[in-house]
């Protein structure tokens, strides 16, 4: 398997699985958005923190022991939101098992359609989340 610093340019698609273990998700957002050609799609199927104040703070509590154990893996991420704030249009999201996982389809609009957050935003939101 290859590491999202090692895709080619001009994908039609990116297609994600365990975006929760990559280290540093915004970096990993930019380098799809390298690649994906414009209009290109993105598909992600993943776990994200759960909306509801209980169970998502058990997330919270449990991510530091979790990615510990489990490779890196945030229970605590909103991959969701990362996706938005990176600049990629959604145009899908599927939501299973409560809100737990999601199947999200978004479009990569790399040419500056609408404003795309400053990089220090972006690691300052980062940092928040981890």
């Amino acid at each position: 398997m290859l590491s999202v610093n090692h895709l080619e340019r001009n994908a039609n698609s990116v297609c994600t699985l365990v975006f929760c273990t990559i280290p540093n998700p915004i970096k990993a957002l930019e380098e799809i958005r390298r690649v994906c050609k414009p209009e290109g799609q993105i598909l992600l199927f993943e776990h994200v923190k759960i909306k509801n104040r209980f169970f998502g703070q058990l997330q919270e509590w449990f991510t530091p022991f979790w990615k510990r154990i489990c490779d890196g893996c945030h229970l605590n991420r909103n991959t969701l939101e990362l996706v938005r704030q990176e600049g990629f249009k959604v145009t899908s999201i599927q939501r299973y098992y409560k809100d737990i996982f999601l199947v999200i389809e978004a479009i990569n609009k790399k040419h500056g359609l609408f404003s795309i957050p400053s990089k220090s935003d972006r690691n300052d939101y980062y940092e928040r989340n981890r």
